[in-house]
């Protein structure tokens, strides 16, 4: 379900650099095109940093870029011997241990409501980090359907279910961001099954009947384990 080769499809949808709606022509030719998925095309060599593609495409690393540069800012308050910080890029968090005063960072959960910043629920993190994905911050209105600027590969389009936005609990933020982008694309069904076997903690928020529902898993899951998210709906 994460998939980095969506360059060409993130361009032609309307959301990468190249132009700022779909196209209907750049669109066929990306599907006419579509490699395989990334680990069939991509061989990664770690130990020399580097990676050979074995047929076309076009890499998109936004599900995890910003994952990524949050790490690097937690390792470089720890090299000054940081012990109490929460660094943020957007939506995605890690908390290096817990505040000065022992409590955890309280960081709020967003409710999926596009064109308002309404706070659903406090996340409560200590050595954590966070990531949500959803469908209502980063979309286009065409002929009235809401496109989400997140890709399903196996669609050559961009997402399209109830899922309205996940939000993953991982010890990085690469992690994080990566998982939920991957369960965001998976659908609230196979995701979720997913997110079960691999015994993550998962909040999925869907819109079910014009109402936001949540489902959660480990920390997210029964209300004896619901201390890390005190929900304040909107």
């Amino acid at each position: 379900a994460f998939d980095p080769c969506v360059g060409a499809l993130v361009d032609a949808w309307g959301f990468g650099a190249v132009r700022d709606a779909p196209d209907p022509q750049a669109i066929r030719l990306a599907r006419q095109a579509r490699p395989p998925v990334a680990h069939e095309c991509l061989e990664l060599d770690r130990p020399a940093g580097r990676v050979r593609k074995h047929a076309a495409s076009q890499l998109d690393l936004c599900g995890i870029a910003k994952g990524f540069a949050v790490d690097r800012m937690a390792d470089v308050l720890r090299r000054h011997h940081v012990r109490h910080a929460l660094a943020a890029l957007d939506g995605e968090l890690r908390a290096v241990g817990a505040q000065a005063s022992g409590h955890p960072w309280a960081v709020a959960l967003e409710r999926p409501e596009p064109g308002r910043r309404v706070v659903h629920g406090v996340i409560e993190l200590e050595d954590v980090a966070v990531a949500t994905s959803g469908d209502y911050r980063r979309y286009l209105d065409v002929e009235g359907a809401r496109l989400a600027h997140t890709m399903d590969a196996r669609r050559c389009a961009p997402v399209h279910n109830v899922v309205a936005s996940v939000t993953v609990l991982a010890g990085t933020c690469m992690q994080a961001d990566a998982w939920a982008t991957a369960l965001l694309v998976a659908g609230a069904d196979k995701g979720l099954a997913m997110a079960q076997r691999m015994r993550m903690d998962v909040l999925y928020l869907l819109r079910r009947a014009e109402q936001v529902v949540e489902v959660g898993l480990g920390r997210f899951g029964t209300s004896a384990d619901r201390s890390s998210l005190a929900c304040h709906e909107g």
